[in-house]
């Protein structure tokens, strides 16, 4: 694990028996702390998530038809259901949902919150949505 920037990637005070590569001072994990929109703090909201939504761990996956190129399923534990949909493309999508839906998360770390029925995703881009209150 490249902790720091700095000699030996803050990894060890020894000689690593493998190389930490030319990246070092780019991809560390103090770095990614303090990117709010990197890859480390994708996975501390989904954690977080985890631990606020039951239907991610102990739900029923319910595989929903594709469309358009975004891989979309429920998980639905008791009265709550989540829509997962990801956008499988390299081009932006429209997903079209039944009801308003709140964005619980976007893979992008940009647009929590936001209610509405059809929601364009970006290339790549994922969402976990739960029905608008």
């Amino acid at each position: 694990m490249r902790w720091d920037p700095g000699p030996k990637a803050g990894f060890t005070t020894g000689q690593p028996w493998l190389p930490l590569g030319a990246d070092v001072a780019e991809r560390n994990v103090t770095r990614l702390q303090n990117n709010q929109t990197s890859i480390l703090w994708l996975y501390r909201r989904l954690l977080e998530l985890r631990h606020k939504h039951p239907a991610l761990t102990a739900g029923e996956y319910r595989p929903l038809r594709s469309l358009n190129q975004i891989l979309r399923f429920e998980r639905v534990h008791g009265e709550s259901a989540l829509l997962i949909a990801l956008n499988m493309s390299s081009e932006p999508r429209r997903l079209e949902t039944a009801r308003p839906n709140q964005i619980l998360l976007s893979t992008e770390l940009d647009r929590e919150g936001c209610f509405d029925a059809s929601i364009m995703l970006r290339p790549n881009e994922g969402v976990i949505l739960g029905s608008s209150p």
